[in-house]
């Protein structure tokens, strides 16, 4: 599917339905899933999690936001210093595009996503409280700033100046880097948060999770998961079927 930004720049997305779906059916309870990198993009190509959600009854979109890759280097270069603004609306706007257009339902929307997509699924729960109903986070990044520091403080220059770019500059100002950080804005996550984190994860260490669940202890609307030995990359089985099963759980809870 094609959709408009709100500055007008055309997005793709990939949308996955309930087998036999049509719009005469009427719409469908939505899922947005952003996905990680944010260097990557979405395919037309079978997705176990995406898949799963539809197979339960659910609309779901994966937006390729700015920043993406496979749209020439202009459409990357356009999420650059976007980290935590334009590259999160434009996922906010899709869900838009679907709801004007009636393919899915109004009355708010859930954000799932791994890594850079679990840090916009919380992102887009900040700027959006009153669409964003729910949101599933798995091994999201927390607090943007940290990254650059850990590149840093290993000597990855490759990583130091790949974050650098995405997150332009926010790295200059304490005021930006604290206002796209999910740890200093934990507070106005009102809605309920499914967050779940591997414990053998070297690419988000279990901290950034450990840390968020710190700052949110006393709100009753966080669930935090920590998966025994599973990645950055949900390679076990076990650690699927509790994401599905809990997540799944929520979205009935809350979009039913």
């Amino acid at each position: 599917v094609d959709f408009q930004a709100s500055d007008g720049l055309e997005i793709e997305g990939v949308l996955t339905t309930p087998v036999g779906w049509t719009e005469e059916d009427g719409p469908l309870p939505l899922i947005v899933m952003p996905h990680g990198g944010p260097a990557a993009r979405d395919y037309v190509a079978f997705d176990w999690w995406a898949q799963a959600y539809a197979a339960q009854g659910y609309m779901v979109l994966q937006p390729n936001f700015r920043g993406s890759t496979g749209y020439g280097l202009e459409f990357k270069e356009a999420g650059y210093g976007e980290f935590g603004d334009l590259m999160i609306q434009d996922s906010l706007d899709g869900a838009q595009s679907l709801i004007d257009a009636g393919w899915a339902r109004e009355g708010g929307f859930c954000v799932a996503g791994a890594s850079y997509g679990g840090y916009a699924a919380l992102r887009a729960a900040v700027m959006a409280p009153d669409q964003v109903a729910c949101v599933v986070a798995f091994a999201p990044v927390t607090h943007p700033s940290s990254e650059l520091g850990q590149a840093r403080q290993y000597g990855d220059f490759l990583a130091y100046d790949f974050w650098g770019q995405y997150m332009g500059d926010l790295l200059f100002s304490r005021e930006d880097a604290e206002r796209v950080s999910i740890l200093s804005n934990a507070r106005s996550l009102t809605m309920p948060v499914l967050l779940l984190h591997g414990t053998e994860d070297s690419v988000v260490p279990i901290e950034a999770s450990d840390s968020l669940n710190r700052v949110m202890r006393g709100q009753d609307n966080l669930d935090y998961v920590q998966l025994e030995e599973e990645t950055h990359f949900l390679v076990l089985a076990s650690s699927r079927h509790t994401l599905l099963t809990r997540s799944l759980a929520l979205f009935e809870q809350t979009l039913r």
